[in-house]
């Protein structure tokens, strides 16, 4: 498709302003100017896209598109922006990196040191820890570090609620996650909540709520446009199969 000259001048300086102004790494610039077209293409997907979107689920997402294209380079960078000044906004970055590299027990020693002071009822770290705690199989701090999140006023997480319901399932309280499963089926952006709750209530003997769960979530999706289909592919997949493997 033919892109007008002046359309991408456009856009690569519009880009580049932005680059500055958020603080992003300065080879970005390097990338849109010399490579416009390619630079413009990953700097949305990797960059703005999962700011858009929204959703740690996006940022997971797109934070894997990233890692995919350059393989542990923003490992790389912020371990050594930690090296340099060990800040809280840095030893975040890094632990954030870490969870997408599955380096939970890494993830969690950096939540715990920035965890301090000023930063210390930080929600998203607070999160983040959570996530890592999880991630490591520790389902029981993974629930306590939650519940403080609950606890705090004003603060509302479809992706911390879903957490939750994981971390009391996985803690054995089937009834408990059950409740909150089905809670945040009603606010979570997309099918999985919905899925983990049919999932769950096989594991529960009752197959036939879980059957019905899993048709309205087909049903959905196959009205859906099909981006909204491939986006959520794994679970739509799943609830095509009634959850069989």
């Amino acid at each position: 498709m033919f892109i007008p000259g002046g359309i991408v001048l456009i856009l690569q300086i519009a880009l580049a302003v932005h680059v500055i102004r958020t603080g992003r790494p300065w080879y970005w610039i390097m990338l849109i100017v010399f490579l416009p077209l390619l630079g413009i293409a990953v700097y949305v997907i990797v960059e703005l896209l999962p700011e858009w979107t929204g959703g740690y689920r996006a940022r997971r997402t797109f934070a894997a598109v990233g890692q995919a294209l350059t393989p542990g380079r923003d490992y790389r960078r912020w371990a050594e922006a930690v090296e340099a000044t060990p800040t809280a906004g840095n030893m975040m970055h890094l632990a954030e990196e870490c969870l997408a590299l599955g380096r939970f027990d890494e993830a969690t020693e950096l939540y715990r040191r920035a965890l301090v002071g000023v930063h210390a009822d930080d929600t998203a770290m607070l999160f983040g820890l959570a996530r890592a705690r999880f991630g490591a199989g520790d389902a029981a701090e993974a629930r306590q570090t939650l519940e403080r999140l609950k606890a705090m006023p004003g603060y509302e997480s479809p992706e911390a609620h879903l957490l939750y319901a994981r971390s009391l399932e996985a803690a054995g309280e089937l009834d408990a996650a059950h409740q909150e499963y089905e809670s945040a089926s009603r606010t979570y952006p997309g099918p999985e909540a919905a899925c983990r709750h049919a999932l769950l209530l096989q594991k529960m003997g009752r197959s036939a709520e879980a059957e019905a769960i899993f048709a309205d979530i087909k049903k959905s999706l196959d009205r859906s446009p099909g981006h909204v289909r491939r986006i959520n592919r794994e679970w739509y997949d799943l609830a095509r199969r009634g959850g069989a493997a």
